[in-house]
């Protein structure tokens, strides 16, 4: 069976910046410090389909690389979706997957909101005041029909040149780990002065809050994860996926219901993906390809 997944990991390196100041209003100002920087409070509302929710909405000021005494300062977003309980119990730090995504949800899951404040820390060289644009390697990719040797090397000389690109404009390209991710999140928790927090992490997230949990283990009360990255799994193999298909491949047939839908869900899975029209995969036409998977959805689940 053919698998992208690679080519998956790849194009979710894409990162870019979000535009937040749309979806909120603020009021008044505070200023504490922290030991890299500087968290900057503001009171007001923070709006989730249509409902307007009571947040601070802040700006974490940190070096752009803890590393470097002479690093400059860089600037990340912070939201904090205030609980609606009376007595809210351990905050939940949010952790998207990527990467290359926006830590600032759009739609965060407010029935966490009854009983704990909600928290998004931007993802830096995401979110805030520095992006990671690799526009040469976007275009490369999305001219792209096959993975061949060739292409990947054109891949490779294009990313070469974004980071060129990043590093004369200033950027420190060191800064921008998940070590140094992890160490905003904290910063955060200590900002706020929470005493423990809970982690709500999925797909990249996930391997984020485990390097949290080996680096502040004492700050976490629970972590919960999905879509989970394990450590060595940050690169996935076809043989891995073929294996795991396979393996539920099995479970599928020794379930008769599964099994009225279709005796070999394995089979169906090939399909339909020989089917999927591959310029929609590498171009990101998101519209083709929401109905490439309708299709799969019918083929999986006709009577």
């Amino acid at each position: 069976m053919k698998t992208y997944n690679r080519s998956h990991c790849i194009i979710i390196m894409i990162v870019g910046v979000i535009i937040i100041s749309s979806i909120f209003s603020i009021s008044s100002c505070k200023t504490t410090p922290v030991r890299t920087g500087t968290f900057e409070f503001t009171s007001g509302t923070y709006e989730i389909d249509g409902v307007s929710y009571p947040a601070d909405i802040s700006t974490l000021n940190v070096p752009e690389n803890r590393n470097n005494p002479a690093s400059r300062q860089i600037e990340i977003p912070v939201i904090r979706i205030l609980s609606t309980g009376e007595n809210p119990a351990e905050p939940v730090f949010l952790l998207t997957g990527g990467p290359g995504d926006p830590n600032i949800w759009e739609h965060p899951p407010v029935w966490l909101l009854e009983n704990h404040d909600i928290i998004m820390v931007g993802y830096r060289g995401v979110d805030g005041s520095v992006s990671l644009d690799t526009p040469e390697f976007v275009g490369v990719f999305r001219t792209m029909d096959t993975f061949s040797r060739e292409n990947m090397q054109k891949i490779g000389k294009a990313v070469s040149v974004d980071l060129k690109k990043l590093e004369e404009q200033g950027v420190d390209l060191d800064g921008y780990t998940m070590v140094e991710l992890v160490d905003d999140v904290e910063t955060v928790r200590e900002g706020f002065g929470y005493t423990t927090v809970n982690l709500y992490s999925k797909s990249y997230g996930t391997r984020l809050a485990y390097i949290y949990s080996l680096r502040y283990p004492k700050s976490i009360h629970r972590s919960f994860m999905f879509a989970i990255n394990p450590p060595g799994g940050f690169v996935w193999t076809p043989e891995m996926i073929d294996k795991q298909i396979r393996y539920y491949g099995d479970l599928w047939k020794n379930d008769p219901q599964a099994v009225a839908k279709s005796p070999d869900i394995v089979k169906t899975m090939q399909n339909v993906l020989a089917s999927l029209p591959l310029e929609s995969i590498l171009t990101g036409r998101s519209h083709t390809f929401r109905k490439s998977t309708d299709s799969l959805k019918r083929w999986m689940w006709k009577p």
